[in-house]
C-alpha cells in the first residue's frame, strides 16, 4: 500500500481514515418550478454508491449551494446522512453567509440536525485576500463549532488561495480534517499537500493535477468531472492504491485530453446524462434556464465512451 495510506490508517483520529478516495459532487435534482425534487432524491444517492464512489460532497457548489436557502442546505445534507446511512461519508457545505458570526451558526446546526462526517467551510467573501484574516476566520470557527471540518476554496467566492504556510496551519488544528485544493497550480499545490502531510487529507480539484498530486501526498479527489465520467476516476484511485503506475499514467493523459469535453454545461449536462442512465433526475437548474448544446452533449457521451474503452483496454 502507498506511504500516505498506511500513514491514513494509521491515524489515531478514526474519523479522518474516512476521507479518501473519489467522492462524487452531489447533483440536486429539481423539478421545473425549481423547487427540489426530494421523491427523485434517493435514487440519485443510491447511483453515487452503485457507481463505486468513497464518498459524497453534498450539498456543494455543483449542488446549487450558493443558490440553496439555508434551510434547504441543512435539510439536502441531512436526507443524505440519514438516507446513505453509512454506506459512504458524507460531508457538507455549510457557511454562505455574508458574517463570521452567521457562518458559525451555521456550522453548529448543520452539525446538530444533518449530522454529516464532516461540516465544509467555504471560503468568505467579505474579508481581505490575505494569510492573517483567513487563517483568524477558519480559527474562530474550529474553535466556536464542535464539529469535524474541512475547507474549501469554493470558486466564484473569493479570489483567495491557501499559502502552504496557511494551510500548515490550519492542519494543525485538530478538528480540520480535509481540504479542498483549487489552486490549479500543480508546484504551488505539491507544496500544499506537503505542507498537510499527515494531518488533513488533501482532495484534489484540477483533474489535470490528480495523478502527480496522488503521487505527492494527495488522498482524493472533489471534481465536477466525477459525474459524467465516474469510472475513469474511480479507476485512477484503484491504480493509485495498487501501485499501477502505467495504468495510472493512461488514464491521467486521457483526462488531460478530455478534460474540456467531459466538464462542457455542467452541472445540467450531467443531469441529463444521468437521465440516459437511469437516475430520474430532470435537466432544470437555478443557475441556468439554458441547456447544453446538442453538440456540447454529443462530445461528452463520445469523450465517456473513449473512457470506457480505454478502461477494457486497462482491465
Amino acid at each position: 500500500m502507498n506511504k500516505e495510506l498506511c500513514a491514513l490508517e494509521c491515524d489515531p483520529r478514526p474519523l479522518r481514515r474516512l476521507f479518501k478516495g473519489i467522492f462524487a459532487l452531489g447533483l440536486t435534482p429539481m423539478n421545473q418550478d425549481k423547487s427540489i425534487d426530494w421523491d427523485a432524491l434517493p435514487r440519485v444517492l443510491d447511483y453515487y454508491c452503485e457507481q463505486g464512489f468513497n464518498g459524497l460532497f453534498f450539498p456543494c457548489g455543483t449542488s446549487e449551494y450558493k443558490r440553496l436557502e439555508d434551510d434547504e442546505i441543512i435539510a439536502l445534507s441531512r436526507f443524505a446522512t440519514r438516507h446513505l446511512a453509512g454506506r459512504i461519508p458524507v460531508v457538507s457545505a455549510c457557511t454562505p453567509a455574508d458574517s463570521l458570526e452567521k457562518n458559525i451558526e451555521l456550522v453548529k446546526r448543520m452539525w446538530d440536525e444533518a449530522r454529516p462526517d464532516c461540516c465544509v467551510v467555504t471560503l468568505p467573501h467579505f474579508l481581505p485576500d490575505d494569510d492573517a484574516a483567513m487563517i483568524e476566520y477558519h480559527q474562530k470557527i474550529h474553535d466556536a463549532a464542535n464539529a469535524p471540518l474541512m475547507v474549501y476554496e469554493i470558486p466564484g467566492g473569493a479570489g483567495y488561495k491557501f499559502s502552504p504556510k496557511a494551510i500548515a496551519t490550519l492542519a494543525g488544528m485538530p478538528r480540520y480534517y480535509g481540504y479542498k485544493d483549487t489552486t490549479c497550480n500543480l508546484p504551488v499545490a505539491i507544496e500544499k499537500i506537503k505542507a498537510c502531510r499527515g494531518r488533513m487529507s488533501v482532495f484534489q480539484a484540477r483533474v489535470c493535477d490528480v495523478w502527480p498530486s496522488f503521487n505527492a501526498g494527495a488522498l482524493g479527489v472533489m471534481a465536477i468531472e466525477t459525474n459524467p465520467a465516474p469510472k475513469i476516476f474511480i479507476r485512477l484511485w484503484k491504480a493509485f492504491q495498487n501501485g499501477e503506475e502505467s495504468v495510472g499514467q493512461a488514464i491521467h493523459e486521457w483526462i488531460c485530453k478530455h478534460d474540456r469535453e467531459i466538464s462542457r454545461g455542467l452541472n445540467v449536462s450531467a443531469k441529463i446524462l444521468f437521465a440516459e442512465r437511469g437516475v430520474p433526475i430532470k435537466p432544470y437548474s437555478r443557475n441556468t434556464d439554458s441547456l447544453p448544446s446538442h453538440d456540447e452533449m454529443a462530445r461528452m457521451r463520445e469523450a465517456v465512451a473513449d473512457g470506457d474503452r480505454l478502461l477494457a483496454e486497462l482491465g
